[in-house]
């Protein structure tokens, strides 16, 4: 019979079917095993039909045919019945052996013979699937079949037996890999990963982007079926396919940015076009630039602060690279209206254009570790953050940003119990309403740029400057226009890398008046001048007012619902009352106000042995400041800033003692309402 005349075929060549071979003394076993049954009298169907099963085991065990082939030459089954059986699929099922022999041979014999035909050619365990040992005795499989990640532990019965628990960890299978390995140092590895999804036959495509990423990927998309070994198991999954040579591998830079080569001394720029503009192009650009100023009057020196800041702040990544002074970080606060988020959106449009999702982000963006590390680790190019106070309420949050501003990289705890490095790419703007300075570390780390009342503009006029320069239509915004000036500027460091040895002011300038002296123009004074960012005292001060004001407003509230009376007790109508106005009388209102607890934050306390009276301001006037004024600091904190106490206090019988801001009742009325000139506010 020839093979291209065999039935029921699906074209398969046999000559190439399994990938597995026995060894000459295994091929040797098996035909001793089967010659009670090819060396027999049984009949021709039986012999016939037990060679055709015999096949069928070999192929979905994935015997090669060559090496079946070789068994069959030990005995008399039909050749022609092997080329058949291997040129169709592989069978979904294959009866047992035993059955066809069981009529004409003893049936315990039959059973014993089937178990060691299986034995001989039983795939090994795994066959066919990754695996990688994740520590003794436990290894991870990856089951393309089964289309899911498990971990396998093997351990020994009490007869020795070698036994195996199982634990499902993915419910999908890492099928592709493309790792990307970038030729900066301080770039971590990125992965793009397409895992065969158990659930609907589904592909999930992660990245390209860090490990960290590919994990909360798969935990999002509710794919790991065990927390305790997700991480390690997704780890081992993409180091296994890096070690078997299945990874394609590429060292491009994926970042989008500008980034230095230390062993060539070269900005290296990524994902992003760069241009030489053409003179009207730039010119165009600086007329846009000192249209945009004129609309910011008498303040107009920030918007060149600010425009110059975002003129270098791309390069703040290969400053800190070369090991130059880094460039600070914005902090715009102020009045509401005052034109801060629009300055900020200026920076983000001179290098590409404001996106919600990317760059021109809320503070609920910004609030915890692993939102702030995949904000800093998407480009070098500057993001502006709206109202970022979750990230003050949080010591942890704020060592990062520090860290961040000064490093290349910086640590983030993405899961619990695990630490990540996060590489510290681009510079951030934030703006707020309110200043919540955390400490004197992080503001030094800060450009801080106020706004007052006087700045903010009227609704009229905040209109017509939308419709001149369109700040919610990226593609019809007139500050398009600026790219002309970065491109400019990028080309002009790209060209002179030693220009990022200078200080990032004095960078800046540089810059100004050599994109200026192209064109054949002379820089306008205020372009090239700076707002001097405030200090840490002028900050403090203003907080302390802040704070004085709230506590001034809230007791002299509840002073208006106190019933006015005369010095024999009568009910008198007016305020201007000479008795009424003396401080003994004003000092004895206050003290009602406090010791009938009208303010719950406000508490009295009276040191029996010191005869002496005091106000404590509880925990509850943090969440005060906090939802208040915006700011976020521990209550000690806030002791610390106003000169005050901070002590365990017994505020009842019952209590244990608690932590409150204690302060003596004259000085606290004095420095409140600021009377008789006394600024010490110390017990």
């Amino acid at each position: 019979m020839e093979t291209s005349n065999l039935p029921d075929t699906n074209n398969y060549n046999f000559l190439d079917r399994g990938e597995r071979s026995l060894l000459p003394d295994e091929i040797e076993h098996l035909a001793a095993v089967i010659k009670p049954v090819y060396d027999s009298p049984m009949s021709f169907e039986t012999i016939e039909k037990f060679s055709r099963i015999l096949a069928e085991s070999l192929l979905r065990e994935e015997i090669s045919f060559k090496t079946s082939l070789e068994l069959w030459k030990y005995t008399n089954f039909d050749v022609e019945i092997l080329k058949e059986i291997y040129s169709k699929p592989v069978p979904e099922e294959v009866l047992l052996l035993s059955e066809t022999i069981r009529d004409e041979y003893n049936n315990r014999d039959a059973l014993r013979l089937e178990r060691e035909i299986k034995k001989t050619i039983r795939k090994p365990m795994h066959y066919g699937k990754l695996t990688k040992e994740l520590e003794t005795n436990t290894y991870v499989i990856l089951d393309k079949d089964r289309k899911q990640t498990f971990i396998e532990r093997e351990k020994y019965d009490r007869k020795g037996n070698l036994d195996s628990i199982e634990t499902v960890v993915l419910e999908a299978c890492l099928k592709q890999l493309t790792i990307y390995d970038s030729p900066i140092s301080e770039e971590p590895r990125q992965f793009k990963a397409v895992f065969d999804v158990s659930d609907g036959g589904r592909n999930l495509v992660v990245g390209p982007g860090f490990r960290e990423e590919v994990i909360s990927n798969l935990k999002d998309n509710n794919l790991i079926a065990s927390k305790r070994y997700g991480e390690d198991v997704i780890t081992a999954s993409l180091n296994l396919f890096a070690q078997q040579g299945l990874a394609e591998m590429k060292t491009d830079i994926e970042t989008p940015g500008f980034f230095y080569n230390h062993e060539n001394k070269e900005i290296l720029f990524a994902k992003y076009e760069i241009e030489n503009p053409d003179k009207e192009e730039i010119k165009q650009g600086l007329r846009v630039l000192e249209e945009f100023g004129e609309w910011y009057g008498n303040v107009k020196v920030k918007l060149a602060t600010i425009f110059k800041w975002g003129l270098i702040a791309p390069f703040g990544f290969t400053k800190k690279q070369m090991g130059t002074k880094w460039i600070p970080w914005l902090f715009l606060y102020g009045q509401p209206g005052s034109g801060k988020s629009r300055l900020g959106q200026m920076v983000l449009y001179m290098w590409n254009e404001p996106d919600d999702e990317t760059n021109n982000l809320g503070g609920g963006s910004f609030d915890t570790e692993a939102r702030i590390g995949g904000c800093l680790s998407k480009s070098t190019f500057p993001i502006l953050v709206d109202e970022p106070a979750g990230v003050f309420a949080k010591d942890g949050l704020i060592e990062i940003i520090k860290n961040a501003v000064m490093k290349t990289v910086v640590r983030s705890r993405y899961r619990i119990g695990h630490l990540g490095t996060v590489p510290a790419y681009c510079s951030v703007i934030l703006t707020s309403n309110v200043f919540s300075p955390p400490d004197g570390a992080f503001n030094r780390r800060m450009e801080t740029l106020s706004f007052t009342h006087n700045e903010a503009k009227t609704q009229e006029e905040m209109n017509q400057f939308d419709e001149i320069f369109q700040m919610d239509s990226p593609k019809r915004c007139k500050l398009n226009a600026l790219k002309a000036i970065t491109q400019a500027a990028a080309v002009e460091i790209i060209a002179n890398p030693d220009l990022l040895e200078k200080d990032w002011k004095d960078l800046a300038d540089t810059l100004i008046r050599l994109i200026y002296m192209d064109v054949g123009e002379q820089p306008p004074e205020w372009i090239l001048q700076w707002v001097k960012s405030e200090t840490m005292e002028d900050l403090d001060n203003e907080q302390r007012e802040a704070i004085r004001i709230l506590i001034s407003e809230s007791i002299n509230r509840e002073i208006k619902r106190i019933p006015l009376v005369d010095d024999e007790y009568r009910p008198v109508q007016s305020k201007i009352e000479p008795n009424i106005k003396s401080n003994e009388s004003f000092n004895s209102r206050v003290w009602y106000v406090v010791n009938e607890g009208l303010i719950p934050w406000m508490v009295p306390f009276h040191d029996s042995r010191k005869n002496k009276d005091y106000v404590c301001l509880t925990l509850g006037f943090k969440s005060v400041l906090q939802d208040r004024l915006r700011i976020c600091q521990p209550l000690k904190g806030t002791a610390q800033l106003m000169g005050w106490s901070y002590a365990p206090v017994r505020l009842s019988v019952d209590a244990n003692p608690s932590k409150v801001i204690k302060i003596n009742f004259e000085k606290f009325v004095n420095a409140i309402y600021q009377r008789g000139g006394d600024q010490d506010h110390l017990l």
